[in-house]
């Protein structure tokens, strides 16, 4: 798998999913929550997570900004040529996750 299909994909399952420690500490606070409303919201915020790791679409939480960290050893070396393939794999990974304009920087 190249640089850019491992990016664009990361991209789309980031953007779509709740590990599932944060989707059981939702469950967590629903079956505890006393207050109806804030409980729908819990409640329709998991809901939106479950829809959205089904049909690979956008989080409700999702700012539609990706963060990129690169971590990079003391031996190796980041040319232009991988730089490019990240940024390609970014746009692509934006195209791929429907329903919100982005632009790439």
């Amino acid at each position: 798998m190249s640089i850019v299909e491992k990016v664009r994909d990361t991209l789309v399952e980031a953007g779509s999913t709740f590990r599932e420690d944060k989707k059981q500490a939702y469950r967590n606070a629903i079956a505890t929550e006393q207050n109806e409303k804030a409980k729908w919201v819990l409640e329709q915020v998991l809901a939106n997570a479950e829809a959205a790791e089904v049909n690979h679409s956008p989080l409700c939480d999702d700012t539609g900004i990706p963060h990129l960290v690169l971590e990079v050893g003391p031996d190796c070396a980041v040319t232009g040529r991988m730089l490019q393939e990240i940024k390609q794999g970014v746009a692509e990974g934006l195209r791929k996750l429907p329903s919100r304009p982005m632009g790439i920087m």
